[in-house]
């Protein structure tokens, strides 16, 4: 028995042989409409789903609920039909048909008629289900997109019904478009002119009426002045009869559509949205006539010695591929100035330039680039997608987008006749590649002369594109200055392959000095200076993007709305939910992926982080950030031998990268090798042409590892080299060395150097200006909580700026003041360890001990981890033995009795009191088991 869903009109599951109607109820409906229809299926995320049907819950909540959705829909579908994979969810094809999923096979496989036959009404018309926005917006789209199928596919057939002289068929079809389409005047212009060809004047006039008093009594606007032409034509006779063209419907520019009055899109934009090139329009009689690429008009004489090439063209032209690249031997054909005074031929230059376009079109050795095609890059440089294309505009949109030449020129007038001169140019640099000049004598001997022009153009593009060098193409993102997008773009190669993010802030900071408003710049210095210890610069940058957001592209809103909630806010789910809306629309947008693993690493989601990043570098051309990223998302969850794997790979891809050498030493040292570790890191320290602060980098990994041995005194001495070595730095990087000596060594029982050495800096104190780390932060607050009862030196003071309610919390359990604080500390933004920590400060022993072994665990993520899992080693002891778990005590002292056996004088003493503990505590229980 075939179970059918039904989207067109009203939702319904129709199930057996009777037809039996299964209830569903409004979000049921919804969630499976979307796993049905929502490309590019069939399975979809579950973050995903939450995002858009549950955005007020918690992950827990709407996991849950959709949980509850899914088998209440289980229950409804037959078996099978709920398919799972990961952490994706979907519903099997074949196991539920559905009237929409046959309409788009129908159509894919060109069975117009049938496609239509179950094109009823809209997709979902009349439903809505509340609380769930993103889920209206996709629904709007998708009955759009479906509708504009469904109306071009209706014009489709009817122009077939036409021209084999099937005149009530084609009328039955162009009927059901219009009325699918109401309110495309260009559509019911061609409509009216195909009731009048066959005779059906009476219904022509009509349908005028009806169409012009429902737009009156709607939109209070009248038809436009070329339709009101055509029904005059229509009505007096002087119209003559004659085929209709074959067009794509709702693609006809040639008649006004009412996108000009907010109603809908127009037919230009319909097409640019379905992907679909605009044929010729419908003749409308009248000088408002438009070609089929909404340039300007094509007039006089010339205008019919070149519309009957246009059908041959257009239909071939292409989208640029959306990251900016073009073929090579592109060549984009600029409008001509027009330095005529004749009013008859007012727009010739644009004709000129149109005829030629046509005519290079046509030519193998010249890949045209059609102005349609570069609606995208207008908009990203502040101009309308139909604004004309000067010489200016177009070399700046040739260097945007690494066209190799564009061709500009002019129309002069001489005497009776013409003047045609023309120039190619370099894309990358505008240099003149070669110069044309056509004179016209007689005005009916402009086609002429166009032909000649062209032939020379041809010749000269022939002989020169291939020496010609393309600039590569600029960033596709939004700014008016093409000086600003060139130092964008550098900024941009110089922080994905080099990791050279100084150098990248410096140019980013002229970059939004030449364009206040270039948002995309803004959110990019904020993740260029995303590492400084003053982190007032960060937080500016976010800020700034966020303001100028409203002026960017889809796909760059969401991407600075992600950073503004991530950097500013702290909203990590937020963000996720903002970039996973990036992927819905481009699911390869590699800044998007990167950013979606770096949230899920900060939410806590480690495997789910794994597979984005894993995903990622798969990618051709990606950066190296990505590569970076999945080798320490795979050290983070203990998976040392395919970190090392990862890493082989970076280091193949980017054989010079500054991180390599670090990435390499802290690889080995996890997977137990020490010495080659060391040996590594020396030899970055002994370099002293590297940049000091990757040998600073380096002295702090052979100093954790110092400790991790049980070498203390040498563990001192290799951070405080790594702070002589960086100090020339800013004062909040100082700080920041600082902050991270006193943690390391406080952590490992250091705790009475740990504070005399940041007291030192004390002295001197923070400037006022300096915006501290938040990590920095909370490292000042927990080297005061584990090494001062009262925080007589202040550090709480200089930490409390940067991390308020943690400052907050530990201050109050110096004060004894922990009624409450419970709660309150439940609620803090806190990594495992920093929770940890908090936990035994508040006497929270069982919280304490499960928090520590999970930091003893293979897999643990942290600040360096070395440190804090020394933490762990020395606290489950004694913490065991409060707990009344004796064998676990034993235990845990002989593992830091062997940890540290081998360290120097502090270290061994450490191991040998751990040792003797552990053998005290085995004599205790012997005796208390021999009474």
């Amino acid at each position: 028995m075939v179970t059918r869903l039904h989207l067109f009109g009203a939702p319904g599951l129709v199930h057996g042989p009777d037809a039996e109607i299964l209830p569903l109820q409004p979000k049921r409906a919804a969630v499976l409409a979307y796993l049905v229809v929502s490309r590019p299926g069939p399975l979809h995320r579950r973050d995903r789903l939450l995002a858009i049907f549950w955005p007020e819950h918690s992950t827990r909540r709407g996991r849950n609920a959709l949980s509850k959705v899914i088998h209440h829909l289980g229950r409804s579908l037959p078996p099978g039909s709920i398919l799972t994979q990961d952490d994706q969810i979907g519903i099997a094809p074949d196991r539920l048909w559905c009237d929409v999923r046959a309409f788009e096979q129908a159509l894919d496989s060109g069975r117009a008629e049938e496609a239509l036959s179950l094109y009823g009404a809209d997709l979902l018309e009349g439903f809505h289900i509340a609380g769930s926005p993103d889920f209206d917006q996709w629904a709007d789209a998708e009955r759009r997109r479906l509708r504009r199928r469904a109306v071009a596919s209706a014009w489709d057939l009817a122009s077939e019904a036409e021209q084999v002289g099937d005149g009530p068929r084609a009328t039955a079809f162009a009927r059901r478009a219009v009325e699918w389409a109401p309110r495309d005047e260009s559509a019911f212009c061609r409509f009216l002119t195909l009731l009048h060809n066959r005779g059906n004047r009476g219904e022509a006039l009509e349908a005028f009426d009806r169409f012009a008093r429902d737009l009156l009594r709607d939109y209070g606007v009248e038809p436009s002045a070329p339709t009101l032409e055509l029904i005059e034509a229509i009505r007096d006779g002087t119209l003559p009869t004659e085929p209709v063209p074959t067009v794509s419907a709702g693609l006809t520019p040639g008649g006004r559509t009412l996108g000009s009055h907010g109603l809908e899109p127009s037919s230009e934009q319909q097409a640019q949205e379905a992907g679909l090139t605009p044929t010729l329009p419908v003749p409308v009689p009248g000088p408002s006539q438009k070609g089929a690429t909404a340039r300007r008009p094509i007039t006089g004489k010339l205008a019919w010695g070149v519309v009957g090439m246009a059908a041959l063209v257009l239909s071939g032209s292409e989208p640029l591929p959306s990251g900016g690249g073009v073929p090579a031997g592109s060549v984009l054909v600029t409008e001509f100035d027009d330095g005529t005074d004749r009013g008859t031929d007012e727009g010739l230059g644009a004709a000129v330039s149109e005829a030629l376009r046509i005519d290079l079109a046509q030519s193998r050795a010249v890949d045209l680039v059609d102005p349609v095609d570069i609606g995208e890059t207008l908009e990203l440089m502040g101009r309308r997608r139909s604004a004309p294309i000067s010489a200016e505009v177009g070399h700046e949109v040739a260097a945007r987008s690494g066209i190799d030449a564009f061709v500009e020129g002019a129309v002069l007038q001489a005497g009776t006749g013409y003047i045609l001169t023309a120039a190619i140019r370099a894309g990358s640099d505008g240099r003149t590649i070669a110069s044309l000049r056509e004179s016209v004598t007689d005005p009916d001997q402009m086609i002429e002369g166009i032909d000649h022009l062209s032939r020379g153009i041809r010749e000269a593009l022939g002989e020169e594109l291939q020496a010609i060098q393309a600039g590569p193409p600029l960033e596709r993102v939004t700014t008016s200055s093409l000086e600003a997008l060139t130092l964008y773009s550098r900024a941009t190669t110089v922080f994905n392959q080099n990791d050279d993010r100084s150098e990248a802030a410096s140019l980013l900071q002229r970059a939004v000095a030449l364009d206040p408003g270039f948002a995309m710049a803004w959110r990019m210095l904020a993740t260029a200076v995303q590492g400084d210890s003053d982190q007032s610069l960060r937080l500016e940058a976010s800020r700034q993007a966020f303001h100028h957001r409203d002026r960017l592209s889809e796909l760059e809103r969401y991407t600075v709305e992600a950073s503004y909630y991530a950097v500013v806010e702290g909203d990590r789910p937020r963000a996720a939910q903002a970039l996973l809306r990036t992927l819905d629309v481009d699911p390869d947008n590699v800044r998007a992926l990167n950013n979606l693993g770096i949230n899920y690493v900060y939410m806590g989601d480690l495997e789910r982080a794994e597979d984005v990043f894993r995903r990622l570098v798969a990618t051709p051309g990606v950066s190296s950030t990505a590569y970076r990223n999945l080798v320490d998302i795979r050290t983070s969850l203990g998976r040392n031998g395919e970190a090392s794997l990862a890493l082989a790979a970076f280091e193949r891809a980017y054989p010079e990268h500054r991180l390599v050498p670090q990435l390499r030493v802290r690889t080995r040292f996890l997977l137990g090798e020490a010495t080659e570790a060391k040996a590594e890191a020396y030899r970055v320290v002994e370099d002293l042409l590297a940049p000091a602060d990757r040998r600073a980098d380096m002295w702090t990994l052979i100093g954790r590892i110092a400790y991790w041995e049980g070498r203390f005194e040498d563990g001192r001495r290799a951070l405080l080299e790594a702070e002589r070595v960086d100090r020339g730095t800013d004062e909040a990087a100082v700080w920041t060395r600082v902050a991270g000596t006193a943690h390391t060594a406080a952590l490992v029982g250091d705790g009475g150097w740990a504070r005399g050495h940041i007291e030192a800096r004390l002295v001197t104190g923070l400037p006022d200006h300096v915006l501290l780390d938040p990590s920095v932060a909370i490292r000042l607050v927990e080297v005061s909580a584990l090494t001062s009862a009262n925080d007589s030196g202040g550090l709480m003071t200089h930490a409390f700026a940067g991390v308020e309610r943690l400052a907050t919390a530990y201050a109050r359990i110096q004060a004894g003041d922990t009624v409450g604080l419970r709660a309150v500390v439940d609620e803090l933004p806190l990594h495992l360890f920093q929770r940890a920590l908090l936990s035994e400060r508040l006497g929270d022993l069982d919280e304490t001990i499960e928090l520590l072994e999970e930091v003893t665990q293979p897999g643990y993520t942290g600040w360096g981890n070395t440190p804090e899992r020394l933490r762990a080693l020395i606290r489950l002891g004694p913490l065991y033995e409060a707990a009344g778990d004796t064998a676990r005590a034993v235990e845990a002292y002989i593992a830091l009795s062997e940890q540290w056996a081998g360290g120097d004088r502090r270290g061994r003493g450490i191991a040998e009191g751990a040792a003797a503990r552990a053998r005290a505590l085995q004599d205790e229980s012997g005796a208390i088991s021999r009474r």
